[in-house]
């Protein structure tokens, strides 16, 4: 707990400033390194399930674009919808809508992890991965709601389309996880990678992302539109 604890004190500020910023390129440079490394750990658990053969590689790398490529790129394009036509005082906007795909997701794994720690009782999928519970997962969508409410207060979202992003992102992201750990389950590994203490790799940390951004990304862009 506590590297994991002091990875997400590093990253958080990181992926915040980048979002935050009025010049394009510090998010723009941060989404490419996500989806390069994390695209990475995805092949290379493909290809452990499927073999590296020809065929296999090539629906490796086709699923690895589509379900890890496409998603991420999703938020460079509500990023730069946000970003000032005109200057501003400062190099930072503080309600920039990409807010509200990651942070309801960030407060729900954090609800999950404390409540089911505090009062998880039920399994949810012992056979996936057996720490999670019911109780963390109720947390988990309660927490997105109630974020993406905020959230979207704060940018100017409509109540409606803030509740229906918490609702997704609460259901979606649940179920991209458990697809992830599912995957790590069939080819026999516990994490995608080492490189972030505490959360594994890349992909285990953004594969609630990789089910939640388009979904949330159109509801923000109908929402803002209106």
């Amino acid at each position: 707990m506590k590297a994991r604890i002091i990875t997400a004190l590093i990253g958080i500020p990181i992926v915040l400033g980048a979002c935050f910023h009025t010049s394009p390129f510090p998010f723009l440079a941060l989404l490419l390194l996500a989806i390069g490394l994390t695209a990475i750990e995805a092949y290379a658990l493909f290809i452990r399930l499927w073999g590296n053969g020809a065929r296999a590689k090539f629906t490796s790398a086709l699923i690895t674009f589509l379900w890890v490529g496409v998603p991420l790129a999703s938020l460079n394009i509500l990023h730069l919808g946000s970003l000032p036509s005109e200057p501003v005082v400062g190099p930072f906007r503080w309600d920039t809508p990409v807010l509200i795909v990651l942070l309801p997701l960030w407060a729900g794994d954090s609800a999950a992890i404390f409540a089911g720690k505090a009062f998880g009782k039920h399994p949810l999928a012992p056979s996936i991965s057996p720490k999670k519970t019911w109780e963390g997962g109720i947390a988990n969508f309660l927490a997105c709601i109630l974020t993406a409410y905020g959230v979207g207060q704060w940018i100017g979202l409509p109540v409606i389309h803030s509740l229906a992003i918490g609702a997704s992102t609460g259901i979606l992201g649940q179920v991209g996880d458990l697809f992830e750990s599912w995957l790590k389950r069939k080819a026999g590994v516990k994490d995608s990678g080492t490189i972030l203490p505490g959360h594994g790799g890349f992909l285990d940390r953004l594969d609630s992302l990789l089910f939640t951004a388009i979904p949330a990304v159109l509801i923000t862009i109908h929402g803002l539109s209106r």
